[in-house]
């Protein structure tokens, strides 16, 4: 008797579980698919960001950058106090912002490091990082660098209110490590 009883209500409780967690279910999905490129309505996340342009060039350290760093500089103020130079001469920052990658001091040589996109989205600045490091079957001479990475783009309209760094790095033997 007891068995017969339990069925039924296990049943019915499966079934307002599933009822229950699929609402839920379909709550987080939509979350994260907003975050991973879809909308609710089927609309691509792609069309909300708006792309920025990176023009890269080289700038001295000056012994800036020998920890793992990730820096806006949205005034020639702040571009000089952090590296005590002025930035290049083509990088206006009544119109430009600059970006600035340090992958740290690096025991040999060999590693490459990029900005590999930005993009605004909402009231957040996004930028994606990237570290390529010599395969391990690659000749090095045993000489510290400190891989680096500069870029200027367009100020963007409104400000972000925010920015949030990402990065994807390689293996030069083809091996490559996502991380936020």
């Amino acid at each position: 008797m007891l068995r017969t009883w339990f069925l039924p209500c296990a049943s019915i409780v499966a079934l307002l579980a599933m009822g229950c967690g699929s609402s839920a279910r379909s709550d987080a999905e939509e979350s994260s698919a907003l975050s991973e490129g879809a909308s609710a309505d089927g609309v691509e996340e792609q069309a909300l960001k708006t792309p920025i342009s990176l023009d890269s060039f080289e700038d001295d350290l000056d012994g800036a950058g020998s920890s793992e760093v990730r820096k806006i500089f949205t005034t020639a103020t702040a571009y000089y106090n952090y590296f005590g130079h002025d930035a290049p001469a083509d990088v206006d920052f009544y119109y430009d912002w600059v970006v600035f990658y340090s992958a740290g001091d690096k025991a040999s040589d060999g590693y490459t490091a990029k900005i590999e996109s930005a993009y605004v989205s909402g009231s957040t600045l996004y930028v994606k990082t990237r570290l390529e490091s010599p395969a391990d079957n690659c000749s090095v001479s045993q000489t510290s660098t400190t891989p680096h990475a500069f870029a200027r783009f367009s100020k963007p309209y409104p400000r972000p209110k925010t920015v949030r760094y990402s990065r994807h790095d390689a293996n030069m033997g083809g091996r490559s490590r996502g991380h936020l």
